[in-house]
């Protein structure tokens, strides 16, 4: 079984406006899945080691271009030499450049119930 975890940024834009969206995700996930809102980078350091260590399939990134920017370059570190899982942007904040180019433009709870029930593609 496929499973995923959520890195949120509770600081991005769309996260401080609307917390309810990222609290709203936890009822999209199963009991293997995992939610965590990261609040300093060592925060997102443990997460993503962890996250490595339950192996999961996709990583979503609930934030805008800045999270998801520094959520690759640490994954890029942790991961190594190894395949990166597949990851997943959910849109959270400003300008959400990086979503919408892959054509994610429906908020994070919409996206991931998409993506949770197979509406989507990978690029």
């Amino acid at each position: 079984m496929s499973t995923i975890g959520i890195i949120v940024n509770p600081y991005s834009k769309q996260n401080k406006r609307k917390p309810q969206f990222a609290d709203k995700l936890f009822s999209l996930i199963n009991h293997n899945d995992q939610i965590v809102k990261t609040k300093s980078l060592d925060d997102l350091d443990k997460t993503l080691k962890q996250f490595k260590e339950r192996r999961h399939d996709y990583i979503a990134v609930v934030g805008g271009d800045g999270t998801i920017n520094i959520v690759l370059a640490k994954l890029l570190d942790i991961y190594a030499d190894e395949p990166l899982p597949i990851i997943l942007p959910l849109k959270g904040g400003t300008m959400n450049i990086v979503a919408c180019h892959l054509g994610i433009h429906s908020n994070p709870y919409k996206a991931l119930k998409d993506f949770k029930e197979g509406h989507t593609k990978t690029r």
